[in-house]
């Protein structure tokens, strides 16, 4: 039987940080945002993650689009495979886009497949709909924290691979507006692609180890920001333009451009 996890993260894009700086003991402290609707939420995604290190494509992201979804929407973010891309005016799911989206998730995997997903009520109708195929278990809610697997470990190294790179492209791109659509969905898309990876899988095993699911400890490995993040800043590209990622496919450091705008995609 194979067992998955889902939850569903939020993220804001325009202070990923959550910081800013100003004199010591300053009681109000001003900052300047493009979009101050980003920097309550600008997207959620959902990623799925099975226990044995796979993580599930495509992943579902649902943005937020305050005046509804205008027609360019799926023109932009199209071409982005390995992402399912939906719209609300918060940039939250809810749950009518959740069981049409678990359909779909459930069509792609063998029966008797058992899913954990956290209390949202959000869930019931579609885990209604395909409870005789597929089994389902609730975690309880205020546990999440301590038995979710993706809360336990994932979330934390998604959001913290994202904020890395939004900050680097927000110092050295600064052309480049991370908060806008087509860039949000390079940005989503990369990551996940990355976090895809088979040196990974230790780490998503891990993730269940860490909420109590699993007794043996998967091996020695590096987190995603560890290892695609964490390298010279002087090493360059194959183009000899400076490295803005170090792929964890092909090993090798790519340039922003190649990175992030064409979407660097080696084999797999």
């Amino acid at each position: 039987m194979k067992v998955y996890n889902t939850d569903q993260c939020g993220i804001n894009l325009e202070m990923v940080s959550g910081r800013t700086l100003d004199i010591q003991g300053e009681k109000r402290v001003q900052a300047l945002a493009l979009r101050p609707d980003a920097t309550r939420h600008s997207y959620t995604i959902q990623p799925v993650i099975r226990a044995d290190g796979l993580l599930h494509s495509p992943m579902l992201v649902c943005m937020y689009e305050p005046k509804g979804e205008p027609n360019i929407f799926m023109q932009q973010l199209g071409q982005f495979d390995n992402l399912d891309f939906v719209s609300t005016t918060s940039g939250m799911l809810n749950r009518d886009l959740v069981a049409t989206w678990l359909e779909k998730f459930l069509a792609k995997i063998d029966e008797g497949s058992l899913l954990l997903v956290d209390s949202w009520g959000g869930y019931k109708k579609g885990i209604d709909e395909h409870a005789k195929n597929h089994k389902f278990e609730i975690i309880p809610p205020k546990t999440t924290g301590k038995v979710q697997p993706l809360d336990v470990f994932f979330n934390r190294q998604w959001k913290s691979f994202v904020r890395i790179l939004s900050d680097k492209i927000r110092r050295t791109h600064k052309e480049c507006i991370v908060s806008q659509r087509i860039n949000l969905g390079r940005l989503i898309s990369l990551t996940h692609f990355q976090f895809s990876a088979p040196r990974f899988i230790p780490f998503i095993q891990y993730a269940w180890h860490a909420a109590g699911y699993t007794k043996e400890k998967p091996q020695q490995f590096l987190t995603p920001p560890q290892y695609c993040l964490n390298f010279d800043v002087y090493e360059k590209c194959a183009c000899n333009s400076l490295g803005f990622i170090k792929c964890a496919y092909c090993e090798n450091i790519i340039c922003f451009d190649h990175a992030f705008m064409e979407q660097h995609r080696c084999q797999k």
